[in-house]
């Protein structure tokens, strides 16, 4: 690895903690002044979910960081993993579809499902972006992974600049802010990563079988990464 690569890697990635730490100032100091207690409850239970969606994946973007670590871009099957991205999306769309059937036939209060629904949504855009950000950190493209966490940040620290400065006390309005950030971020990870969209893909039996191997070398890792999470989540859960 070059220095100077190193360094600028290093710069870049400073500066986008930078940027989500700016946000969560923007987000904590600014936004219960404008939800008020009840609506900051919710958008905090909305926060809460959304920390946890990152299970959905199964250890599948964490498997892939494992196993293309240390590669070029030239050196990547970008055909393989093109293949298990959309085998990944396939099963969490339908992890999905029911959890928002759940949701739908609940006897929950409308703020409640409206946090969610969203967290669904944000369970397929987090994950998909998540996917195409380890990859890039797996060939040292971590410019590519901090850029994209940069436009999520600083699209929803800007909306909630917007929000408050027009008065929109709808909880509704931050938690779409928030969304739009992630599916900007997921759009930027397409946009670079689009030589292996256009790679084709494999077999689907075959692209599934790489997608479990992924899965089982990646869980390990995801659950000892998440472990404090898990431990603080269950006493949240049980509180909510």
């Amino acid at each position: 690895m070059k220095y100077k690569q190193l360094l600028g890697n290093s710069l870049v990635a400073f500066f986008a903690q930078g940027v989500g730490t700016l946000a969560s100032l923007v987000t904590a100091l600014i936004v219960p002044k404008a939800l008020g207690i009840v609506g900051f409850g919710y958008w905090q239970l909305f926060i809460f979910y959304t920390s946890y969606v990152g299970f959905f994946h199964l250890g599948l973007c964490d498997g892939v960081y494992l196993k293309f670590g240390g590669l070029a871009r030239a050196e990547v099957d970008k055909r393989r993993s093109n293949s298990v991205f959309w085998v990944g999306m396939a099963y969490q769309s339908i992890f999905a579809l029911i959890a928002s059937a759940i949701v739908w036939t609940s006897s929950a209060d409308p703020n409640r499902k409206l946090v969610l629904f969203s967290s669904v949504a944000v369970l397929i855009l987090l994950n998909s972006a998540t996917y195409l950000g380890y990859i890039s950190q797996a060939m040292n493209e971590t410019k590519l992974y901090s850029y994209s966490i940069i436009v999520e940040r600083f699209i929803f620290a800007a909306l909630v600049i917007v929000g408050i400065t027009m008065r929109v006390s709808d909880l509704c309005f931050y938690i779409s802010a928030l969304i739009v950030g992630n599916l900007l971020s997921l759009v930027y990870c397409v946009v670079r990563g689009w030589d292996f969209f256009r790679s084709g893909l494999a077999p689907f039996l075959k692209a599934a079988r790489k997608a479990f191997d992924d899965i089982r070398v990646g869980s390990k890792l995801m659950f000892a990464n998440t472990a404090s999470m898990l431990i603080l989540g269950v006493v949240r859960f049980a509180i909510d």
